[in-house]
């Protein structure tokens, strides 16, 4: 049997991403275009289009991620060296929850325009997640008609498809069909707007 510990890590990692990636460019862009005029000067005065800003954030939020894991992971490696994950999945659930969790802050942070909607839009999508998507417990204790709701959400399936070990060809292409998904979705909303 696993330990505790063990159990949750997948899910740690997984939120770190979720955490990163969505805070820091739904608040940066929110600022950005809201109070610095930094977004409308850069698809305005740069050579570069909407869609060129958009691939920029999403790259940056990739790197991001990945900083956030490794420093969780670093100390987990010194401190349990029984703990096994496979790095493929790893890197690729990373890559799918940063594109989408990314998407998602650019997203709030082009179309929110009130700093309470802000935060209240963050708190409404970052606290729930948290507690519903396996972090911690797992999502069999919920009721059926409930898991079916959460195991939509492309964190569970990534927390689910780390634990389950190996690469999980299914969860991994689920969290990448949503990723491809919602970068669309920001690419249209970041255009919108920033022509308003």
């Amino acid at each position: 049997r696993e330990s505790y510990l063990s159990f949750m890590i997948p899910g740690i990692l997984m939120m770190c991403v979720v955490q990163v990636c969505y805070q820091h460019f739904s608040s940066e862009i929110w600022m950005s275009k809201n109070h610095e005029g930094y977004l409308e000067l850069l698809t305005m005065t740069a050579p570069i289009k909407p869609r060129e800003a958009v691939a920029g954030y999403l790259l940056t939020g990739i790197v991001v991620a990945f900083f956030a894991v490794l420093c969780f992971l670093l100390p987990v490696w010194l401190f349990l060296s029984g703990f096994h994950i496979s790095l493929v999945a790893l890197i690729l659930f990373t890559i799918g929850l940063a594109l989408f969790f990314t998407s998602a802050g650019i997203i709030v942070g082009v179309t929110v325009r009130h700093p309470h909607n802000l935060t209240t839009v963050s708190l409404f999508i970052t606290m729930p997640l948290t507690y519903l998507c396996g972090v911690f417990i797992p999502t069999e204790m919920y009721p059926k008609a409930a898991r079916v709701l959460i195991e939509i959400i492309p964190l569970t399936q990534a927390i689910e498809g780390l634990r389950n070990g190996g690469v999980p060809i299914f969860e991994i292409a689920y969290v990448w069909a949503a990723a491809a998904l919602a970068v669309i979705v920001a690419v249209r909303c970041f255009e919108k707007n920033m022509h308003l």
